[in-house]
């Protein structure tokens, strides 16, 4: 094989007697390409739109989790002596995916 027919094996996406000659087979053709790059490309902001919202939800926790902490902190006796706010830490509790019996 000539160095010219590799170079133009490269670049033909179907090379030789194989190749559409018709404007409707070269139209077929097109239309197969255009497709194919939508159905490779389509899942990709379903992906981008899922991670993104699994993400703010992991931040949301996080900054709930970091605020109870900081509350506890300051006010150390609050935890079980009001039956309302065991109620509000039960609650940020289920929040966070810890179960409180």
């Amino acid at each position: 094989m000539r160095p010219e027919e590799k170079f133009s094996l490269c670049l033909s996406p179907v090379p030789g007697p194989e190749a559409p000659e018709t404007p409707a087979g070269k139209l077929v053709g097109a239309m197969c390409a255009v497709f194919g790059i939508f159905t490779l490309i389509l899942p990709i902001p379903i992906v981008v739109n899922s991670f993104s919202a699994f993400y703010r939800n992991r931040l949301w926790r996080n900054e709930v989790a970091i605020k109870r902490r900081e509350r506890l902190l300051v006010h150390p006796g609050a935890n079980g002596t009001n039956k309302d706010q065991q109620q509000s830490n039960n609650a940020l509790f289920e929040l966070n995916g810890v179960t409180t019996s």
